[in-house]
């Protein structure tokens, strides 16, 4: 039984900046070079695990009234799909544009997976490891702690050691967290602090 949680105050935002903008995608990508031999099985598995200890790689979100909720399914089944490139002409540039199409695309955050990884080959020795996710799920430093505890997972893994220990917060603890910020003094001193500092700049009329 999955628990439902409520989304945070600027996920919040964020589904309602999605919403009034449906054909807007608000993804994050990055991609991660490979350079030798790589076990595509591996990847994967190092992917797919980090996803899980990260808990926001595998985040889905339930209709709810007027906002969603969202909940984590650790046990959903996903997959890291492979691409050759090798093919095209110019196999590099084939990858890019891949990649540019699948994170333009406009995506639905109640009916769409949040997050997705494909491995794309461009040369012998010569990979990309492509993601993507909703900003919903994970701003952009999540998603480089997702590619970090990947990479960290694939490194260990390959070496034959152990798996090193998780180090990142799970998503309810991240709601209560920022939960507790909004209205605090934390965040009163806050927007002091930067009311002030922004006023050192001069506004310019156009």
């Amino acid at each position: 039984m999955v628990q439902l949680l409520p989304l945070s105050p600027s996920q919040r935002g964020l589904w309602y900046a999605q919403v009034l903008n449906p054909d807007v995608p608000f993804i994050t990508a990055q991609y991660l070079e490979f350079r030798g031999s790589l076990d595509h099985g591996l990847v994967t598995e190092a992917m797919l695990q980090a996803a899980r200890d990260v808990e926001s790689g595998f985040l889905f979100l339930a209709d709810g009234d007027g906002i969603p909720e969202q909940f984590v399914d650790i046990e959903y089944v996903d997959d890291v799909p492979y691409v050759d490139c090798r093919e095209f002409d110019d196999p590099e540039a084939a990858a890019h544009r891949w990649m540019t199409a699948r994170f333009s695309a406009p995506l639905d955050p109640l009916g769409d997976r949040l997050i997705a990884s494909t491995l794309l080959h461009i040369a012998d020795n010569r990979y990309f490891l492509s993601s993507y996710v909703h900003h919903i799920a994970l701003d952009g430093h999540g998603a480089m702690i997702l590619l970090s505890r990947a990479a960290e997972l694939y490194s260990a893994w390959i070496a034959g050691e152990g798996t090193p220990p998780v180090t990142s917060l799970p998503i309810e603890k991240i709601i209560e967290f920022e939960t507790t910020y909004v209205g605090s003094k934390r965040q009163a001193g806050d927007r002091e602090h930067w009311a002030s500092a922004l006023q050192i700049f001069p506004s310019h009329s156009h």
